[in-house]
């Protein structure tokens, strides 16, 4: 998915570049795509929330446990026929 055009910010871009191949990836790689190098893991979830607004309906972000770990991953949202 390319990142151009979208209105993302440039942390938004960084986080699609990391969970944009559908794997699922722990909360570290997430911190690296952020400007500030003192950031936590926490400081990744107001980035996740504005990230999701903007995916959604189509796509969200999910967290995920492996292996006793937390994970993120991109996933593509299906639609109920009524």
């Amino acid at each position: 998915m390319a990142t151009e055009g979208n209105g993302w910010t440039p942390t938004q871009a960084r986080l699609m570049e990391v969970l944009g191949d559908g794997e699922p990836h722990p909360r570290d790689e997430l911190v690296a795509c952020l400007e500030d190098e003192m950031s936590e893991w926490r400081n990744v979830a107001p980035h996740l929330t504005y990230l999701r607004k903007k995916l959604r309906p189509e796509q969200d972000v999910i967290c995920q446990v492996v292996n006793r770990a937390f994970m993120y991953r991109l996933i593509a949202l299906v639609k109920r026929k009524n």
